[in-house]
Order: C-alpha cells, then sequence, then structure tokens
C-alpha cells in the first residue's frame, strides 16, 4: 500500500506500508519504486532500501524520495529476508 507525495523540502515521495502476512519477521527489505507518467509508462525505476523490520503478522511504515516526480507510482518489494529469532538474523 502506497501513496505519493511531496516531502518538506519539495522533493517527491513516496510513504505506505509493506504487509508481513508470514509467521517469521522479514528484514533487509528493499522495494522497486515506479515513477509513471500520466498515460502510466514507466519514467523511472529505483530500488531503494527500508529502515526497520517487518515484524511478523504486522507492517511496517516508510516515507522515502524518490530521484523522479510522477503522475502516480507502482511500488513492490524487490528484496527481503526472513529473520530467525526475533530478528537477530538470517
Amino acid at each position: 500500500e502506497a501513496e505519493g507525495g511531496q516531502g518538506r523540502s519539495g522533493r517527491p515521495v513516496v510513504r505506505g506500508y509493506i504487509y508481513n502476512d508470514n509467521g517469521q519477521a522479514a528484514g533487509r527489505v528493499q522495494v522497486a519504486v515506479e515513477s509513471l507518467d500520466a498515460a502510466g509508462q514507466v519514467i523511472n525505476r529505483s530500488i531503494l532500501p527500508l529502515d526497520g523490520i517487518v515484524p511478523a503478522f504486522n507492517r511496517l511504515y516508510f516515507d522515502t524520495q524518490v530521484a523522479t516526480a510522477g503522475a502516480s507510482y507502482r511500488v513492490s518489494v524487490y528484496y527481503y529476508e526472513w529473520l530467525k529469532g526475533g530478528g537477530s538474523g538470517q
């Protein structure tokens, strides 16, 4: 779940939540953020790391700057690692 906006500095940002429906926490999460033009065509793609751990059966809020403003944005999980032992590492 994500939406585009503008940060305090005036730069474009994407903010939202990453959900975890699994019984293990996820860490080292990276998202792929695609900036789309008015026709829905990709004009830029960035891979951005998120701070924090997505707890089991929970969610993590994110708010990150993007390089290129778009008419809309598409966000997907690009990478993550399941964590063992309550988030101490894989």
